[in-house]
């Protein structure tokens, strides 16, 4: 029996009036199937999406972001070793992380690095991705401190989830 768990996702949202603004998630993703082999019975894997504004909701005046559009979003699968350079730079161990996924569909890059706005300091993040066939796809926002507390949280998280440690 397969059975798949998908606990809430953790979204980061930067509208802008002129549509030009960006948003984020780290999305986690169980799997535990008991007719798998053994070493293969459960699964775990986190994703981080990013996708770009789509307009503003005349009546609601709320943001609409490109989450289901793969014109306007790109998905990057976390690893383990990913995971530990996020961390490093999160903790300010590193002055900034890029990551390069490939794979025969195409490639993903994420870059973050330390940067200042009128607001303070915070986290430049930019996703790319490039398609089979597809044009590239570019995303940026910026990630406050406070939201930076919490995807280092929620990256040490997936390593206790991921070797299935409960403390």
């Amino acid at each position: 029996m397969r059975n798949v768990t998908r606990p809430p996702e953790y979204r980061i949202y930067k509208p802008y009036k002129d549509d030009a603004g960006a948003a984020s998630s780290l999305q986690l993703k169980i799997t535990e199937d008991s007719d798998a082999p053994v070493g293969k019975r459960r699964k775990v894997e986190m994703f981080w999406v990013a996708c770009q504004q789509t307009g503003i909701n005349r009546e609601t005046k709320n943001a609409s972001f490109g989450w289901d559009d793969s014109s306007k979003s790109a998905t990057m699968k976390i690893g383990l070793v990913d995971v530990g350079e996020l961390l490093a730079f999160l903790h300010g161990k590193k002055e900034d992380v890029n990551l390069f996924h490939q794979n025969m569909h195409g490639n993903t890059v994420v870059k973050m690095k330390k940067s200042q706005n009128k607001s303070g300091p915070v986290i430049s993040f930019q996703m790319s991705s490039k398609r089979e066939g597809n044009p590239l796809v570019k995303i940026s926002h910026y990630i406050s401190i406070g939201e930076s507390e919490i995807i280092a949280q929620l990256l040490r998280d997936f390593v206790s989830s991921y070797h299935n440690w409960k403390l």
